[in-house]
C-alpha cells in the first residue's frame, strides 16, 4: 500500500566492478559515462551496506496531529539508507491526512481487513 514506485533506470549490462579506462584519443559516449557513474554509485552503496548497515541516519521522526480535517501524519526531514545501500533523503517535512490516504487506498485496505472491517478486536493496520 505505497504511493511510491521504483523509478530506476535499467541497470542491465552495467557492471558494478568495471571501471572505464581512459586513454588519450578515447572517444567517450553515453555508455561509458553511464558505466562510470554506475561504478561510483555501486561503491557508495557497498560502503553504506557493509560499514553502516541500513536504517535511519538522522531525522525522519514521525508524529501525528489532529486537524479540522482529521488526523495528519507528519514525517520530518532526514536521511536514511535502505537495505540496498541507497540513500533516502527527505529534504523537508511531509504530511498527509490519514482519512484521505485511507480513502485513496480503500480497495487495498479492504483487501487487508475485509469489508467492512471487523468491529472488534481492533486490528493494527500497517500504513506506508
Amino acid at each position: 500500500m505505497s504511493d511510491f514506485a521504483t523509478d530506476c533506470q535499467s541497470e542491465t549490462g552495467l557492471d558494478p566492478y568495471q571501471r572505464v579506462h581512459y586513454a588519450n584519443g578515447l572517444v567517450l559516449g553515453v555508455d561509458e559515462f553511464t558505466q562510470e557513474q554506475f561504478y561510483h554509485l555501486s561503491k557508495d552503496r557497498l560502503h553504506n551496506r557493509s560499514l553502516h548497515g541500513y536504517g535511519t541516519v538522522c531525522g525522519l521522526s514521525v508524529s501525528q496531529r489532529d486537524t479540522p480535517r482529521g488526523v495528519e501524519i507528519v514525517v520530518e526531514a532526514g536521511l536514511a539508507v535502505n537495505p540496498r545501500g541507497q540513500e533516502i533523503r527527505v529534504p523537508e517535512a511531509h504530511c498527509a491526512l490519514l482519512d484521505d490516504w485511507i480513502e485513496r487506498h480503500r480497495s487495498q485496505v479492504e483487501e487487508s481487513l475485509g469489508s467492512p472491517p471487523p468491529a472488534s478486536p481492533p486490528m493494527p493496520l500497517p500504513l506506508y
